[in-house]
């Protein structure tokens, strides 16, 4: 039963990963046990080539029907190919102020996709990193089974 709620989750990340023509990058990597722990950082390391376009760049979310914040809390560190650091803390709205999820819910798995940047410039090309830690007050912090970074034409 375990594997065909696996399988589900995977599956519906796919089709909405798969259905994106303008994505450049898209991943996502698993939160062992469905406990972020602060300490867990979730790297991610984009190949840009044309940084002549501006692109949108979103996280996603994907969680179990039951996370209780109202937002998810995240610092995102990036690195340039030539080792220009910057960090940029961004709220992710999880659930309206009456309660309901803006995720998108299957059953007890949700997902949900959250625009950061619009019209983001690279400055340069190569391969840049995307560092994401959540800072919640909880930790670890249940219910969150993957984080996911989207980059858009």
């Amino acid at each position: 039963m375990n594997y065909l709620k696996i399988s589900s989750v995977f599956l519906a990340f796919l089709l909405i990963a798969g259905c994106n023509p303008n994505a450049i990058f898209s991943e996502s990597e698993t939160i062992e046990g469905s406990k972020w722990d602060n300490t867990k950082k979730i790297v991610f390391k984009p190949e840009i080539e044309d940084i002549s376009k501006p692109y949108d760049i979103c996280v996603t979310l994907s969680h179990v029907y039951g996370y209780a914040p109202k937002t998810l809390d995240i610092i995102v560190k990036t690195t340039s190919p030539s080792g220009i650091k910057k960090e940029k803390e961004y709220s992710l709205f999880v659930k309206s102020k009456d309660g309901a999820y803006f995720s998108d819910c299957a059953g007890d798995y949700c997902d949900l996709k959250t625009q950061i940047e619009k019209s983001f410039k690279f400055s340069e090309p190569g391969t840049w990193e995307f560092s994401i830690e959540h800072n919640m007050a909880m930790n670890p912090l249940p219910a969150v089974m993957e984080i996911g970074l989207v980059i858009e034409k």
